[in-house]
């Protein structure tokens, strides 16, 4: 049972210039892992944390660091399998390593070799992702305990005082507006269908570039920048 209040009589909001709502106004979910699973309890992370330090026309690194939690009494010895796919589900890199999580720990493992050749770049024209899959296996069984699938893209970009914003080595002119979560009737209650029709419809405009407001919006609202660009 979620059971929430918005009401407030002592501190109204005394100035904004954007509506202000409360309540329960994203997706409300039940989590449940395995008792060796990813740490998902660090302010909203999942426990798997993408980086590209380094992108460029002929190859791309991709960085993820990973947090995994024992929460048995007992020593489990895991393996850790990180694969990087593009978009046509073609296994393009992938790296392992096993270790023993002690009872009632986390470790974290970082993976820093994941290289992919001759990579299909993201630009707004051409919004390429990659997928990052990432498992924990018990070493021994091969059961699986948990997996996240996360996109990425691979690109990179500089900004020049004089010349202006450049992406994968061209300019680019940045044209774009500011976006909040609300519509009428219903507030900033929007469903994921909302999200990806105002995403849509920037794009339309012509857009290539947005500014999400004030606040974290939902995931979704990510995720449709992602794809389509």
């Amino acid at each position: 049972l979620v059971k929430v209040n918005n009401e407030n009589l002592d501190i109204p909001p005394l100035m904004g210039d954007f509506t202000f709502w409360g309540g329960i106004y994203r997706d409300v979910n039940i989590i449940t892992m395995e008792k060796v699973h990813f740490k998902s309890n660090e302010f909203g992370g999942k426990g798997v944390y993408i980086q590209t330090p380094e992108v460029n026309a002929n190859s791309a690194t991709i960085k993820s660091t990973i947090e995994c939690e024992n929460q048995t009494l007992q020593t489990k010895k895991i393996e850790l399998i990180c694969s990087v796919r593009n978009k046509n589900n073609e296994l393009v890199a992938v790296q392992t390593s096993k270790l023993s999580l002690k009872p009632n720990t986390t470790s974290k493992i970082v993976f820093e070799k994941l290289n992919v050749k001759s990579p299909l770049l993201w630009s707004p024209d051409s919004p390429n992702l990659y997928t990052v899959e990432t498992k924990i296996v018990d070493s021994k069984t091969k059961i699986e305990y948990d997996r996240i699938i996360s996109n990425v893209g691979l690109r990179w970009f500089s900004i020049d005082p004089e010349k202006g914003f450049f992406l994968n080595g061209k300019h680019l002119k940045l044209v774009g507006v500011n976006r909040h979560q609300d519509f009428e009737g219903i507030g900033s209650a929007l469903t994921d269908d909302f999200h990806w029709r105002d995403m849509q419809l920037i794009k339309n405009m012509g857009a290539n570039f947005i500014r999400i407001a004030h606040y974290p919006q939902d995931e979704n609202v990510l995720e449709a920048c992602d794809k389509l660009g």
